[in-house]
């Protein structure tokens, strides 16, 4: 059975994770995290979300969108410290995005 589509809210603050196929670590060349910041900035044109917190590892990338302020520290904090608990420093970088 499949699973039902997530009920979207507007005003909710979002963590979304996405992993490369196999846990594969895809993401250490520079040129593929260009391509995905590439990637990112045109869905953000289209669909005009906020995106406030980003971090892209060797083989997965974690999304803060949209916002409910504490949810969002939270989940914030956790996103940033994410490299940290990996023991890991290459491969990953922080983006500040602003508002919109």
């Amino acid at each position: 059975m499949a699973r039902q589509p997530r009920e979207l809210k507007s005003q909710y603050c979002y963590h979304i994770t996405t992993r490369c196929n196999n846990r594969e670590f895809r993401l250490t060349r520079f040129e593929c995290r260009e391509l995905l910041l590439v990637a990112i900035k045109r869905c953000r044109q289209k669909f005009g979300f906020k995106l406030y917190g980003l971090c892209i590892m060797s083989n997965h990338v974690h999304y803060l969108l949209i916002s409910d302020k504490c949810r969002a520290l939270n989940t914030l904090r956790y996103i940033q410290g994410n490299p940290k608990a990996a023991r890991m420093q290459q491969g990953c970088f922080y983006l500040d995005f602003g508002q919109n």
